[in-house]
């Protein structure tokens, strides 16, 4: 089995990252992290994660926008069991765990109406969305 993290919308969709059983990698902005993100809306140390037996665990550092796992706000400083093939958001960010990420999790997200395109801010571009403005 590989154990990894890839990057499924935001800047630097497409990237993976390979984990390895028992070390603990660091993901954030910062450039000293293992895993660096470029995002303005990801904080400097972000979240940690580590794989042990076969599952992997997230913990939020802290961080000023929170790490959300399946739709739920992770509280800061727990270890959390994350499946693989769950939505794992930070910032303008959709992160996925796992080989079954990118095959299962992407097109589900691209069907859902999530851009692929990010400007230089790190917001995410939905160019075939039309938003009707009122005047008044």
């Amino acid at each position: 089995m590989e154990y990894k993290l890839c990057i499924l919308v935001g800047k630097g969709q497409g990237e993976s990252f390979k984990l390895a059983p028992g070390k603990e990698y660091t993901v954030g902005r910062h450039s000293e992290n293992d895993i660096k993100i470029e995002d303005k809306n990801i904080s400097r140390n972000h979240f940690e994660i580590r794989i042990k037996g076969n599952k992997y665990f997230i913990t939020d550092l802290g961080s000023k926008n929170g790490t959300f796992v399946d739709g739920r706000d992770l509280k800061p400083g727990i270890e959390t069991e994350v499946r693989e093939g769950v939505p794992i958001v930070i910032g303008m960010t959709i992160l996925g765990l796992g080989e079954m990420s990118e095959s299962s999790l992407k097109p589900f997200l691209d069907s859902a109406g999530f851009s692929s395109e990010v400007n230089e801010y790190g917001e995410v571009v939905m160019p075939d969305r039309v938003v009707a403005i009122k005047r008044i």
